[in-house]
């Protein structure tokens, strides 16, 4: 093919969008992943990036969805068990005649049938309901990869055809990826459509921009993602992996055959030192061990200016002053987000120790597909394949945050069943008495913070004796602190306590305990437990609290890694927030204490714990 980034070369147009009538692709397998496991549905799949990093989750893709035929032939190859349908959304997705808005299809009580999805996505299901629906909306017009943004291009209103897929097929959990820039898109408008739409269908929405980079992928991509969870499922998210330590390029990268200009290669070398990431890339879906295969790896056969060009250019710096995203890549750092690169077929980065632009491989390598995923339609069409995708280790994670979210459904319930009685464990009456349904802020606020670092059933009777003596922030601002000191002598560090409680006081004693999250972070010696803890139960706000035991929890549901201080992990009080029911809220943390103190003790009794009950019958 030509050298594309000589300015004189021909401007290829993309002639592989179907145009015709929708098409429907059967399986080219019958053998398929796990039967029993939750299945996926994948709109505007592209060449299959998010339905790989479901699959490596545990779940399994009935079918996509695109108009791009290349990418259509790339998602089959590699999901040889899923049916497609080759064809523009609108097409697939909708009566004859029906020119509806989408908020009357919403609203409309029926059901929406006849489409060519509807009737794919029965064969493809049988009698299974559908777990996952999930598309990469087309993003050309809100990506800042597009310099003509326009607010009214017709791709950004396609997520209306996802919403309709949502009310067709009615998944359990939706999940939609775009650009970060379309929180900014006409103002947020596109956002809280999405949104609105979605909660009209019933689903719990949250939307949060996620850096590929933090989980392990070698790129810089900032991705909008969209969750939507119904059923009274809890929407989670994933817990970043690699903030600390990026993947680099080099790490991706280095143990793939050099190439010349024009040269190709489909082994690796033989001496090869991997990386770990390089390793992950080798091993196959199938059985982990790596086939030898390595497709798509066919370098540009560039002219010497351009090869001059690269090899002349410092690695993390732009290649030309007129396209300064151009640039070659830096070893040591995540690589820049691939993008498709529209019509002309650009190459957009140059090899770090190389003098020439990628191959498809070492774009999929940095987009985290295994090497033996292949992509078909050629060099031009695989680059665009790889800019469409979410990376397959992103989707992974994504997939893994589904799971967690049915696994909190069944400890919520559980939660809410709780008999504390029937176990033997506390009953409500021997409950810490700062969490008594009829406990004021003060005293919420004050039972916590002497319950910090010291056991409840010591530091009981020292609450009881300190609000009858101090029934009010009045009342302690007034007294000495010997007296307050030897009254807290039992818990030890009493001056120290004393001290810090005087601290505090003084600057609530004309205001009051402050009833913000903020306010209350401001006090001295106040930490997030504190504060979350004194808005739950003193003034029946919807706040997680996670102490020492609900961090055990935490961690044996949904295996997680929990380190010494459970109140400085942001994820554990995430995960903790998505398990607070809308309605009595405050009951339901009380439970929560009750039942994870009741087995997710320093040294559990496991073959009594319910914990351990809930957890076998998860698994």
């Amino acid at each position: 093919m030509s050298d594309a980034w000589d300015t004189d070369s021909d401007i290829e147009e993309n002639r592989h969008n179907w145009a015709g009538e929708p098409e429907h692709r059967p399986p080219q397998s019958e053998r398929a992943p796990d039967d029993d496991a939750p299945t996926v549905i994948d709109l505007f799949c592209g060449p299959g990036g998010i339905s790989q990093g479901l699959e490596q989750a545990g779940f399994r893709t009935v079918l996509g969805v695109d108009i791009h035929e290349p990418s259509v032939e790339t998602f089959q190859r590699n999901h040889r068990h899923a049916h497609a349908i080759l064809g523009d959304i609108r097409r697939v997705n909708k009566r004859d005649g029906d020119s509806r808005d989408i908020f009357d299809v919403i609203d409309d009580d029926d059901v929406v049938e006849g489409t060519l999805l509807e009737s794919v996505a029965d064969e493809a299901l049988g009698d299974e309901g559908l777990s996952v629906l999930t598309g990469g909306i087309p993003c050309q017009g809100f990506s800042i990869a597009n310099r003509k943004q326009h607010d009214e291009d017709e791709r950004n209103y396609l997520f209306e055809e996802f919403i309709r897929a949502a009310k067709i097929l009615d998944p359990t959990f939706v999940l939609i990826e775009n650009v970060s820039t379309m929180k900014a898109a006409k103002d947020g408008e596109f956002v809280d459509a999405v949104v609105e739409c979605l909660e009209r269908l019933g689903y719990r929405v949250d939307y949060r921009v996620l850096n590929a980079a933090d989980f392990g992928v070698p790129q810089k991509r900032q991705r909008l993602f969209f969750v939507g969870a119904k059923d009274d499922h809890p929407v989670v998210w994933p817990k970043p992996t690699h903030e600390e330590n990026h993947v680099s390029v080099s790490e991706a990268l280095s143990d793939l055959p050099p190439l010349g200009p024009g040269e190709s290669a489909t082994e690796y070398p033989a001496d090869a030192s991997l990386s770990d990431y390089e390793r992950l890339m080798r091993e196959t879906a199938v059985d982990g061990e790596s086939n030898g295969c390595l497709p798509n790896h066919d370098a540009p056969n560039h002219r010497q200016t351009t090869v001059d060009r690269v090899e002349g250019t410092e690695p993390g710096e732009p290649m030309y002053d007129r396209f300064r995203q151009r640039i070659r890549l830096h070893p040591d750092d995540p690589g820049p987000t691939i993008i498709a690169g529209g019509i002309r077929p650009q190459f957009q980065y140059g090899h770090y120790e190389q003098g020439r632009g990628l191959t498809v491989r070492e774009r999929a390598r940095i987009q985290s597909f295994p090497d033996d995923y292949v992509f078909e339609g050629g060099t031009v069409q695989g680059r665009v394949q790889t800019g469409m995708a979410v990376p397959p280790i992103l989707g992974q994670h994504l997939g893994e945050a589904l799971k967690r979210s049915m696994r909190t459904k069944a400890l919520v319930e559980r939660v809410r069943d709780w008999e504390p009685s029937a176990s033997g464990s506390s009953t409500a009456a021997d409950a810490p008495p700062w969490r008594a349904p009829d406990v004021s802020p003060y005293e919420a606020f004050v039972g916590h913070l002497l319950h910090r670092g010291s056991d409840a059933e010591t530091v009981a009777p020292v609450y009881r004796a300190f609000v009858e003596r101090y029934p009010d922030l009045s009342a302690l601002s007034s007294a000495g602190k010997a007296e307050v000191a030897d009254l807290l002598s039992p818990l030890g560090d009493a001056d120290e306590r004393a001290k810090e409680l005087r601290d505090i006081t003084s600057q609530l004693v004309f205001s009051g305990v402050p009833d913000t999250e903020a306010d209350l972070l401001d006090l001295p010696h106040v930490d997030r437990a504190v504060a979350n803890a004194t808005l739950c139960f003193g003034y029946g706000r919807r706040r997680p609290f996670v102490d020492d035991a609900v961090a055990r929890l935490l961690a044996r549901v949904f295996d997680l890694e929990v380190g010494d201080d459970p109140a400085a992990d942001d994820y554990l009080w995430d995960l903790a927030e998505s398990l607070l029911p809308v309605e009595d809220h405050t009951a339901f943390t009380r439970s929560l204490f009750d039942f994870a103190a009741s087995g997710c003790d320093a040294d559990p009794a496991c073959g009594t714990c319910p914990v351990c009950e809930l957890t076998a019958a998860l698994d």
